[in-house]
């Protein structure tokens, strides 16, 4: 392990919430001092870890100085966890990584270049799928003709659609103006345990955030399940909580309906019955993994927008699987 030379650094300030993640850990901080331009300060909030974490984040701080441990005494969940180090934060701008997850060497070069150049609140970058267990690099998570565009509210919900759209901008991982932060008191809400990044990006947009995302990938993106070996990340510790999500869809409805025109209403509903699909076809399946197919039916069957959902996830397999077959046939 090196030792961190002095040199220019970006007015960053990263924020790393770990929870468990001794067997991940070392990447993320490994990928955020190696940066071209390398950040001001990393904050790593061990989250009531029970394995070795916080001794490896130790051993870390101990080369390169400008990573900081915060230990918490219990698990308070990410976005308690990214606030305490986000009040603390010194930095022009706010980065989250989290923990399984890693970055390019440039990204922060690049990355406070645009947000400058377009006087940003929020400024994002194009993902790369990461398989954990086949440990390479896969797609990029989207496309795009223009090298940057702005995004708005009305994108953040169309794209959330759940399998229905091609990405969701919830997933990105963007810079934070701090300044924008301090003026608006907005922290991420610390009832939220999952689907914390979504909520917390429509609660800037809708206090007037100006966010932009260039095409260019820089976040290595750790994917729940992995596209070349297909085996489940055991990286990630966040299960996904429907109820929990579409609550906090409700919160948001409530709390902003002064601000909802028709448009943007109608994108807010068509997220909110894909969320209530997709938690009935989570609710299907454990019935199908229990035996139970006669509940399975019966909930597939009583919920035509779940019905919908999984023989649109059928059809797509079969689509993959073609695809598979097609590949071997030419090579």
């Amino acid at each position: 392990m090196k030792t961190q030379a002095a040199q220019i650094r970006a007015d960053v300030s990263v924020v790393i919430a770990a929870f468990d993640a001794a067997d991940c850990i070392e990447r993320a901080l490994d990928s955020a001092v190696r940066q071209t331009l390398p950040p001001r300060e990393i904050l790593v909030v061990d989250d009531g870890s029970t394995d070795a974490t916080a001794d490896l984040v130790r051993g870390f701080s101990a080369a390169w100085p400008c990573v900081n441990l915060i230990s918490l005494p219990v698990n308070v969940g990410p976005s308690a966890a990214r606030n305490v180090a986000m009040q603390a934060a010194r930095g022009k701008w706010v980065a989250i990584l989290d923990a399984d997850d890693a970055w390019r060497p440039d990204r922060l070069e690049s990355l406070t270049a645009w947000a400058e150049r377009l006087d940003a609140d929020l400024m994002a970058d194009n993902l790369i799928f990461y398989d954990q267990h086949a440990a390479v690099p896969g797609r990029k998570a989207f496309s795009a003709s223009s090298p940057v565009r702005q995004i708005g509210i009305q994108d953040l919900f169309e794209s959330d659609l759940q399998d229905h759209s091609l990405f969701s901008y919830g997933l990105l991982k963007p810079l934070f103006r701090k300044a924008f932060i301090e003026r608006t008191g907005l922290f991420y809400d610390e009832s939220i345990r999952c689907g914390e990044d979504f909520h917390y990006y429509a609660e800037l947009m809708f206090h007037g955030a100006r966010c932009f995302v260039t095409r260019d990938a820089y976040y290595i993106y750790t994917t729940p399940v992995g596209e070349f070996s297909r085996q489940v990340s055991t990286a990630r510790t966040t299960i996904a909580r429907f109820d929990e999500i579409l609550r906090n869809a409700d919160v948001l409805a409530a709390r902003y309906a002064g601000a909802v025109d028709v448009r943007l209403a109608a994108a807010m509903g068509r997220r909110r019955r894909m969320l209530e699909a997709v938690r009935g076809a989570d609710i299907a399946r454990e019935y199908r993994s229990s035996g139970n197919f006669g509940r399975y039916v019966a909930t597939v069957l009583s919920q035509p927008a779940t019905f919908g959902l999984l023989f649109y996830r059928f059809r797509r397999r079969i689509r993959r699987a073609l695809d598979r077959r097609l590949a071997r046939r030419r090579t």
